[in-house]
């Protein structure tokens, strides 16, 4: 139980003050019995955030390459790709 504590400690130095993390941890009275407590809202609170954030920067590579593969009559298939693309990031946030 004291390793669970020591760890809260550890998050509530690591976290910048004034942040939504420090927040969410400030909001649980430092004890190894709220440490998974803190972690499941932390977890809750950002990690779809984190996952969204993932899937823009990888459409957004996606779409970058988009002139180096496009001819003409490529368009319409690089749109399908996308459209994919799009899809099985949408279902990895689910």
């Amino acid at each position: 139980m004291e390793e669970e504590e020591d760890k809260f400690q550890c998050l509530i130095q690591a976290t910048t003050g004034g942040s939504r993390a420090q927040g969410i941890a400030d909001s649980f009275l430092a004890t190894a019995e709220n440490y998974s407590s803190v972690i499941e809202s932390l977890n809750n609170r950002f990690v779809k955030e984190l996952l969204i954030e993932y899937c823009v920067r990888e459409l957004l590579g996606f779409v970058i390459t988009i002139p180096q593969r496009a001819g003409q009559s490529g368009t319409q298939l690089l749109c399908v790709i996308a459209w994919n693309h799009i899809c099985v990031l949408w279902n990895e946030l689910e």
